[in-house]
């Protein structure tokens, strides 16, 4: 929480390029201690690749953290390109 919180405290009041609607990959902290805890307990190996089941919009997910902050929204340029290649 507290990386997403300075993350958007610099961002929010902010016009950002692109529309906002490129999905985000996110996962929770203790969801990655518990998979890793699995993968120890059974000595798995390999590459997995964690990330929460719903994929919401940047522009939702920076929308709905910025009101739960109290923070100035953050706006979105679509004439300009986004940071954010594909989805």
């Amino acid at each position: 929480t507290r990386e997403w919180k300075n993350k958007l405290l610099r961002l929010s009041g902010k016009k950002l390029p692109g529309n906002g609607e490129n999905f985000t990959n996110t996962i929770h902290l203790d969801d990655i201690v518990r998979a890793l805890d699995h993968c120890l307990l059974f000595s798995l190996s390999g590459i997995y690749n964690l990330v929460e089941d719903s994929h919401i919009p940047r522009k939702e997910l920076y929308a709905k953290m910025c009101a739960l902050w109290k923070f100035p929204p953050i706006e979105w340029d679509a004439t300009q390109d986004s940071l954010h290649g594909g989805n």
